[in-house]
């Protein structure tokens, strides 16, 4: 394949992740999605037209270092200011860079970026089926570091580490994201792939086992009504991953919307990912935590 068309299909296929990353629900609302996608294209005509002392930046949307990020941030910060900016073009909407966009849009990717690549590593370290101990997932855990500008302290609680908060809040967006990814955006029961309504359920509990938390094996892509059901062990899998219901739900099994939504699922199988499978053993703990027969 040509460079130009490799090239193309890298920057497509981050844009993509970007906007599900800013569709999350920790991040900003879905009306800002495209206006960041917008300031980061903006940003990337800027440099190209005055790359000043951002000239290594050719193009956003496929560099593999994100140290000039920083000191692009702060020079989209100080510009937003200036009457006069060297990167105020009469053929580019100005309001981008002076309403705080491009420098919003900036901290945004960034903070993507760090998620991205310590996605790339939990994905290489457990698509070799290894157990991580304690100690080793402490180790992947503290293998990314976060700026502190990044750290929006007003968003912080009094009393909270606030980059501890935002290394947990990387860690449940990690999960979400890899999960997403390996179910291909589709909830393993219904099919359905509005994300808006997908949850990424452990199946494990996030607190009660730290050594799977972000294991890709330890979750279901489900939507929200499954992901409700199983997280209270009503619905789970057995080792052919048919779907099992728990004999807490018969007193509802003469309405018909438990007929529609849970008895006409029961021993079906779920749509099961071609890597990373759910682990058959933490499945038996989760049917032990519930009443299955």
């Amino acid at each position: 394949m040509p460079e130009h068309l490799i090239q193309k299909n890298i920057e497509l296929s981050r844009k993509a992740d970007f906007k599900f990353f800013l569709l999350d629900d920790d991040k900003p609302r879905s009306n800002k999605v495209n206006s960041y996608i917008r300031a980061l294209d903006l940003i990337c005509e800027m440099i190209k037209r005055r790359p000043d002392r951002f000239n290594q930046i050719q193009n956003l949307w496929s560099i593999t270092s994100t140290e000039q990020l920083e000191p692009l941030y702060k020079f989209l910060i100080q510009e937003s200011h200036n009457e006069n900016s060297i990167w105020a073009f009469e053929d580019l909407p100005t309001s981008y860079l002076r309403d705080g966009f491009c420098s919003a849009a900036i901290k945004q990717y960034h903070l993507f970026l760090i998620e991205q690549r310590f996605e790339d590593k939990l994905v290489s370290v457990y698509t070799e089926k290894r157990e991580l101990d304690s100690s080793e997932l402490e180790l992947l855990e503290n293998d990314y570091t976060v700026p502190r500008y990044l750290i929006d302290a007003d968003q912080v609680p009094i009393g909270t580490d606030a980059l501890q908060l935002v290394k947990q809040r990387t860690n449940q967006s990690v999960f979400r994201n890899i999960l997403r990814k390996n179910y291909r955006n589709r909830c393993c029961i219904t099919g359905l792939n509005i994300s808006a309504i997908n949850r990424a359920s452990h199946i494990i509990g996030w607190a009660k086992d730290p050594t799977k938390r972000l294991d890709p094996r330890n979750g279901l892509y489900l939507s929200a009504t499954y992901d409700a059901a199983f997280d209270k062990h009503l619905i789970s899998l057995d080792d052919d991953y048919r779907i099992i219901l728990s004999t807490d739900l018969k007193e509802f099994n003469t309405q018909d919307s438990f007929k529609q939504h849970f008895l006409s699922i029961e021993g079906k199988p779920i749509d099961v990912p071609k890597t990373m499978p759910p682990h058959k053993d933490y499945l038996a703990i989760h049917r032990k935590a519930g009443s299955f027969k």
